[in-house]
């Protein structure tokens, strides 16, 4: 009898411990997909989705193996191209600027998704009295 309650209360702490909360936000996310090129589809801050003017558009994204990122700007018929480092580390991209110059060398956002042909990011800055939230959709082109 006694090794049935012992049986028994280790099934029961065997059950309950092992179960967790499904929990995509600790889940690392394959890099693979986030290397190429994307392109802004909607922009959404503190929920208000914005309009897409023609340098949006223009503008795009491209995530290199070697962790290096471009921001590719092109606004009428003006150009740049905006170089930085990239990590990936569970569900956040970091960026690391060049620009010795920048208040925040180091620029943190949350991937809510990504697969072959869309990436959803999300990021939260609060200061100067401001607190927004801005939700970015991409599409890979």
């Amino acid at each position: 009898m006694k090794n049935l309650i012992t049986l028994l209360f280790s099934l029961f702490i065997l059950t309950f411990s092992s179960c967790s909360k499904n929990d995509d936000s600790n889940q690392n996310i394959d890099g693979t997909l986030l290397i190429g090129k994307w392109k802004i589809v909607s922009i959404k801050n503190n929920n208000e989705v914005m309009n897409l003017d023609n340098c949006s558009t223009g503008t795009y994204k491209e995530y290199k193996t070697d962790n290096r990122y471009y921001e590719h700007y092109l606004c009428g018929t003006t150009s740049y191209l905006d170089p930085s480092d990239y990590s990936l580390s569970n569900n956040k991209i970091t960026y690391v600027f060049d620009d010795p110059g920048l208040d925040e060398p180091i620029f943190k956002v949350n991937i809510d998704e990504l697969t072959n042909n869309s990436l959803i990011t999300s990021f939260q800055r609060e200061g100067n009295g401001l607190s927004i939230s801005v939700v970015i959709v991409y599409t890979k082109i």
